[in-house]
């Protein structure tokens, strides 16, 4: 248990609470400010980016490992959705084009959807970045916290609540009273073994 425990394991960033009602920068209040400070928190509102490990552009959609892009914009298109075209200048590799139009509104997309079916943009969020499966586990929760900290103009972060993981420290408390006390007993029963005279050798009888 313990070789597995990180320092970050000690907090609870943001939770499931929604930071942004409580927040300086204001609660989020459409599709489009979701977007954006998503943009922030992905690419730091670059549309051409690739963090290396098969995800790209704005929002950091992955191409790479399950083709979310290609059967995303299949979907939207089935949905009455227009994509654009790339200029031939600027090399666009990938297909259907990652322009920033076509990203955006990729976005919006499957954002809406998931905003329709959940009934908030916390759960929006939580799904875009953990997909609907993951939208409640611990990683969902740091991201949401950082969307929603986030100013979308300045790309400047506020604050983030966080809180001791009193559970944790309870059990690593536990553990340890439990070493100190085995330990007691231990060294107790060693000291009442080897602690005295010794082994004496002689040839007298005892």
């Amino acid at each position: 248990m313990m070789k597995n425990i990180v320092v970050d394991d000690f907090y609870i960033i943001g939770g499931q609470t929604t930071i942004a009602e409580s927040s300086s920068i204001g609660a989020i209040t459409s599709i489009d400010q979701l977007m954006a400070r998503i943009r922030v928190v992905e690419s730091s509102n670059r549309y051409y980016v690739d963090n290396g490990l098969g995800y790209f552009g704005a929002y950091q959609i992955d191409y790479a490992n399950y083709d979310n892009w290609s059967h995303w914009t299949a979907d939207y298109v089935a949905n009455g959705g227009i994509l654009e075209i790339a200029p031939v200048t600027t090399n666009e590799p990938h297909a259907p084009a990652w322009t920033p139009n076509n990203q955006d509104n990729i976005a919006r997309y499957i954002l809406t959807g998931y905003y329709n079916k959940y009934g908030s943009y916390e759960m929006a969020a939580r799904c875009w970045n953990q997909g609907e499966g993951g939208r409640n586990n611990s990683d969902a929760d740091i991201y949401w916290a950082k969307v929603s900290g986030v100013d979308a103009t300045t790309g400047v972060f506020t604050a983030l609540q966080a809180t001791i993981n009193m559970i944790l420290l309870f059990k690593i408390t536990f553990v340890a009273m439990m070493f100190v006390y085995m330990g007691s007993r231990v060294s107790k029963l060693v000291l009442k073994q080897f602690g005295g005279e010794g082994f004496k050798f002689t040839s007298e009888r005892v």
